[in-house]
């Protein structure tokens, strides 16, 4: 009766494209890991679907963002907190770091859960994409309002961190099947998330550091500069790559 279960779910998956998940899958290390294998196991076993995985991802973007946001005085976060800076930064910080690792995590989970069930869709690979961008958005404009934030440059550095992606996506619309989507770069969506996290942990360990200036800005708001530069530079390198390789597709085309 098992080996029948088996085959049947290995013929489900040949029929279905989970060769579309597995072309485009941003390559995470701890996707090997026997725990990540267990937790999407887990959860394909109690019917959750990647689709709704990628919105809860989108949720906990937001909410990191809220909590970001929420450190600086005079937003709502004067309803959480009262007049205890230090207090204030170190909880909500705090609250942004957690929520962004589980954005992450379900960010990892939505494509092994697929690949589990063998329920990849071109569906399922826009809901993989548009929620990660609302997520970005919202975690670094959260930034540009908390705490020692800058509001301009926050914004920016959402704008250019969708760049990054919108670059990278339209590669693999031009070049079609022969083409894979490029995620390389200084500050691709991982290492954001990354750098995010290293200062949340910084700014809870060290909260006094959202009162300091140079140049007239604050801590978070010269790490937006960072972001800033970085998914600039990483725009511009997946850029040149994406160009070079359909432009040997291109040169193979007419040779044919």
């Amino acid at each position: 009766m098992l080996d029948k279960i088996r085959m049947l779910k290995k013929q489900t998956q040949k029929e279905r494209p989970s060769n579309i998940v597995e072309l485009d899958r941003r390559p995470i290390a701890t996707r090997e890991a026997r725990w990540s294998q267990r937790i999407a196991g887990w959860i394909a076993q109690k019917g959750v679907t990647p689709n709704l995985i990628s919105i809860i991802g989108m949720a906990f973007g937001m909410l990191a963002g809220l909590m970001f946001a929420a450190s600086s005085k005079g937003t709502f976060g004067d309803w959480i907190i009262a007049e205890d800076v230090t207090w204030r930064v170190r909880l909500l910080f705090l609250g942004g770091a957690l929520f962004v690792q589980m954005r992450l995590l379900c960010n990892m989970l939505d494509g092994m859960v697929a690949v589990e069930r063998g329920m990849s869709s071109r569906v399922g690979m826009m809901l993989n994409e548009v929620p990660d961008r609302i997520s970005d958005i919202a975690v670094l404009v959260g930034l540009g309002y908390a705490a020692s934030g800058n509001v301009v440059i926050g914004f920016w550095a959402a704008l250019v961190a969708v760049m990054t992606a919108y670059i990278r996506a339209m590669g693999k619309v031009a070049g079609g099947e022969k083409e894979k989507q490029e995620f390389v770069g200084w500050m691709s969506k991982s290492r954001r998330m990354f750098w995010v996290t290293v200062l949340a942990v910084w700014m809870i360990v060290a909260p006094d550091s959202s009162q300091w200036l140079w140049g007239g800005m604050g801590l978070v708001g010269w790490f937006l500069v960072l972001i800033l530069m970085g998914s600039i530079g990483t725009c511009i390198r997946r850029w040149i790559r994406i160009r070079r390789r359909l432009s040997e597709l291109d040169r193979e085309e007419f040779t044919q």
